[in-house]
């Protein structure tokens, strides 16, 4: 499953018995990662939204790109411009923000990591829709 890329997987007992809706029969897994992220300024579209949420960028061939907005709970405090946070993420989509690829922030932030160290290259991508939904028998 990692070795195509995929999101994760499902599980269901081949002998339970069909029950419709949500029945407790499936067991989700999903593939999780973390990854480092730059706090900075939100966008001006971004700033009056009324979440509790933090602008997060990654540095891309020398420049630092926007890569969304991450809820932050009420639980953390809320980091400042400039910290390194750690961002759990699923496996990102390629073109797209952090922000549509669930991200998460819980809490940690990094001071023993350098700007630099924050780039998409920390980012594992899904297969591209060309190659196809992969199913594993």
């Amino acid at each position: 499953m990692h070795r195509v890329r995929a999101e994760g997987f499902v599980c269901k007992n081949r002998r339970a018995a069909y029950a419709g809706g949500r029945a407790g029969q499936h067991f989700k897994c999903k593939f999780v990662t973390t990854a480092s992220f730059i706090v900075g300024p939100k966008p001006a579209k971004k700033v009056s939204d009324g979440h509790r949420s933090i602008a997060v960028y990654l540095f891309e061939e020398e420049r630092q790109r926007f890569m969304g907005t991450v809820g932050v709970p009420e639980r953390y405090p809320l980091p400042t411009e400039g910290q390194i946070v750690e961002i759990r993420t699923s496996i990102a989509i390629p073109g797209r923000t952090a922000s549509s690829s669930k991200a998460k922030y819980f809490g940690q932030i990094r001071d023993d990591i350098a700007r630099g160290e924050c780039s998409v290259n920390q980012l594992k991508l899904r297969a591209d829709e060309s190659e196809g939904e992969q199913k594993c028998d």
